[in-house]
């Protein structure tokens, strides 16, 4: 487990998940995490914080936010799976999977809609499935060019 890992702006996850959670939650899901979101949820699981990042294609006017990453621990209130759970009264496709929130219920997800290696979207939940807005092409790249700088 990954515990020297830091974020500015977030505190390390006090759930002790490990890569057999990880591990699980890619078999129920059919998919492979990206390998920056796996180190980001062995550190940062459930915690909560605050960063900011630019929306691509906006010119840097427009910024969402991370409030808390989501867990994935299944029992807890905020997790990966309580939002999951309510996928279908939103209509947005199973192949989006939420990472984390704003604390607004806008939500950062991996989108699996294009193949195995996931893109990176936005989803701002007043407006349904179109709310879903390309952030990067891959978490990994998003994660260099983005947040990198607050991560060490």
């Amino acid at each position: 487990m990954e515990r020297s890992l830091t974020l500015v702006g977030f505190e390390q996850s006090d759930t002790g998940i490990d890569d057999r959670v990880i591990n699980g939650a890619e078999l129920l899901l059919g998919v492979q995490f990206p390998s920056g979101y796996r180190r980001i949820a062995l550190a940062f699981d459930g915690a909560f914080g605050d960063l900011d990042f630019p929306l691509p294609g906006t010119g840097r006017r427009a910024q969402a936010s991370i409030g808390h990453w989501l867990s994935l621990i299944p029992w807890r209130s905020s997790s990966v799976w309580s939002w999951l759970a309510c996928w279908g009264e939103h209509q947005l496709p199973r192949a989006v999977i939420p990472i984390a929130e704003n604390g607004g219920g806008d939500l950062l997800c991996l989108d699996y809609r294009s193949g195995s290696e996931p893109s990176l979207c936005f989803w701002f939940h007043e407006l349904g499935e179109d709310g879903l807005y390309p952030v990067a092409e891959s978490f990994d790249s998003w994660l260099r060019t983005a947040i990198e700088p607050a991560l060490s």
